[in-house]
């Protein structure tokens, strides 16, 4: 068994002193060897499409801004930064431009590509999509209903003189859960739905009956919009719809996270990322799954539209020092099942669920 110990003590030891520093800059050349600051690549794909061997590190200039997503293709990588300044940033945003007015208040720019939008911001700031009643009315904004199965809620005091089909239905289910459902038929007072498939192909909600007494509303619906920031995303014109009322649209910098996930390790394990922020995932920014020995330290993440860091099944998992600041859903989700070892320490979340309905 020593030996056994000490053979295994020898090949980490000529792993690690073979492992290779790789490095990434906004002013690199994808040709380049990327194996000094000189001769740094500069895209998060060369990332993700190079072979790296064990135990090499992907290293990213302090201060770049990167945007896109990065793969990871291979167990046992370290991503962290070099230089001097501020961490370096991978984004998912792009800023919307060439405005054109729809209605009253009411203007539009394309989004090109994305079939399902959950992350907007304006001016830095998160927006909620648009809903009815919005949430300053009576009650929260939720109307009341008498009647509820499996797939289908009744309010008897609404008509279908505006046809909600196609919308989505936010049913609070219970006193703790909100479910994103989509509208298959509206008929008087009667929502039939299902669960909203997000772009990924998972469900937003389940079969379970809502009980009495918690309420819904309507979202993600052009006419709902009529308070400055909403917005509604027409997935077959690629269009965000967004209310801005007197002002105009150029006077803001409107962003949307056209990337659903940042930096995807999927399945792989003995990952660790350090000094690295991230903003403007449109579901995900960190993801593991069924994996083992992910390490997140020493990063941020800013507007996140779903969960910040997601890890299911992942053991020996250990996020430290991680700060979340509007993220629409679960900031911070380790989920082990049958694997040991979660350590989540020294983390601040802020501005966390902001906007029922959104998560």
């Amino acid at each position: 068994m020593k030996r056994l110990l000490l053979l295994l003590s020898i090949v980490s030891v000529a792993l690690a002193a073979n492992a290779t520093n790789y490095y990434v800059s906004t002013t690199g050349n994808d040709g380049a060897a990327g194996t000094s600051p000189a001769a740094a690549w500069k895209s998060l794909s060369k990332v993700s499409s190079f072979t790296f061997a064990a135990n090499d590190s992907i290293l990213f200039k302090r201060g770049d801004v990167f945007y896109g997503a990065i793969t990871v293709n291979r167990n046992n990588l370290n991503f962290s930064a070099y230089g001097t300044g501020a961490r370096p940033l991978i984004t998912g945003f792009v800023t919307l431009s060439g405005w054109t007015l729809v209605s009253t208040g009411i203007y539009k720019a394309s989004v090109s590509a994305k079939s399902y939008l959950n992350m907007v911001s304006l001016n830095g700031r998160p927006q909620r999509v648009g809903r009815y009643p919005n949430a300053t009315e009576t009650n929260g904004g939720f109307l009341p209903f008498e009647a509820a199965g499996s797939n289908s809620v009744t309010d008897n005091e609404m008509t279908s003189t505006v046809n909600w089909t196609g919308a989505e239905i936010a049913i609070r289910k219970n006193g703790w859960r909100i479910e994103r459902c989509l509208i298959t038929n509206h008929t008087g007072g009667t929502f039939t739905y299902r669960p909203l498939m997000k772009a990924n192909g998972a469900g937003a909600g389940n079969s379970s009956s809502a009980k009495l007494g918690h309420g819904y509303f309507i979202q993600d619906d052009i006419r709902t919009l009529d308070q400055f920031g909403e917005w509604y995303y027409d997935t077959t014109a690629r269009m965000l719809n967004m209310y801005f009322g007197a002002n105009a649209p150029t006077s803001y910098a409107v962003q949307v996270g056209v990337i659903d996930t940042l930096f995807n390790a999927n399945s792989r394990s003995f990952i660790s990322v350090n000094e690295i922020n991230f903003e403007g995932a449109n579901s995900s920014g960190v993801y593991s799954y069924f994996a083992g020995n992910v390490t997140i330290k020493n990063c941020d993440f800013t507007n996140i539209g779903s969960r910040a860091i997601h890890m299911y099944g992942t053991g020996n998992a250990l996020v430290d020092n991680v700060k979340v600041y509007n993220c629409l859903s679960l900031s911070i989700q380790v989920i082990c099942n049958t694997k040991t070892n979660a350590v989540v320490r020294n983390c601040l979340v802020k501005n966390n669920g902001q906007f029922a309905g959104m998560g």
